[in-house]
């Protein structure tokens, strides 16, 4: 609908508008990964091919595109990326992100690599694989990894089944999908999962997850006779 699709595109505009280097890639994603999950198969391959093939056009013209951006017109997006592409030794964001993965790492290897150490409050790690290895650990950043992955990859199983019957619960499902699958980019610039008005919408969502996967499978799997 019209109305849908001008409101996607402002949606998009104000994320052009904040210059978040992440938000923006982030929105690209999501919009290619919810035209592949609404997709058939036959689209879907068609989606994938479309995407590889503009993946690659920004790989050959992103440097020349980004410096026509900081030239023509400035502004913290171009400037930023453009240091991270021409100049990675210069780029602080990027340089303070491994650099907190390999601080965290040194500091639990001397006290309990399995389970962390602990909340470290006052600790400031922003990405969220060195925030998740000081609090809980390899332990607690496998459980992580796999859980949300494996929610993602049950949520897009579980979309062919009730896509017919329920296409409301199967919008939901492409919605925990996205959620769930680029959480691990999402909180590369700040681990915001737990913390603040953030975790509001994160029990929300874990929420609607538990709600949405728990009642599909009921669905999928029939309900159970008893003699």
């Amino acid at each position: 609908q019209k109305s849908d699709s001008k409101y996607i595109f402002f949606c998009f505009i104000s994320i052009i508008l904040t210059q978040s280097k992440m938000g923006i890639v982030l929105a690209i994603g999501i919009f290619f990964f919810y035209a592949f999950l609404s997709a058939n198969l036959k689209n879907k391959l068609k989606v994938s091919l479309f995407f590889l093939i503009m993946l690659s056009i920004a790989g050959y013209f992103i440097i020349d595109f980004i410096s026509y951006l900081k030239t023509e017109f400035g502004g913290n997006f171009a400037r930023t990326l453009h240091l991270m592409l021409t100049n990675t030794e210069q780029a602080h964001n990027l340089n303070e992100r491994l650099k907190d993965i390999t601080e965290t790492y040194a500091e639990i290897m001397l006290n309990n690599p399995y389970v962390g150490i602990g909340l470290g409050k006052g600790k400031t790690i922003e990405i969220w694989i060195g925030s998740i290895l000081y609090r809980y650990g390899f332990v607690g950043l496998i459980f992580f990894i796999m859980f949300f992955l494996f929610t993602g990859l049950k949520a897009i199983m579980m979309i062919s089944k009730v896509h017919k019957s329920s296409p409301i619960q199967a919008e939901l499902l492409k919605i925990i999908a996205i959620w769930s699958l680029t959480l691990y980019i999402s909180q590369l610039s700040g681990f915001m999962f737990e913390m603040s008005k953030a975790a509001v919408f994160s029990m929300l969502m874990l929420a609607l997850c538990t709600r949405t996967l728990f009642r599909n499978n009921k669905i999928a799997t029939g309900p159970t006779n008893h003699e």
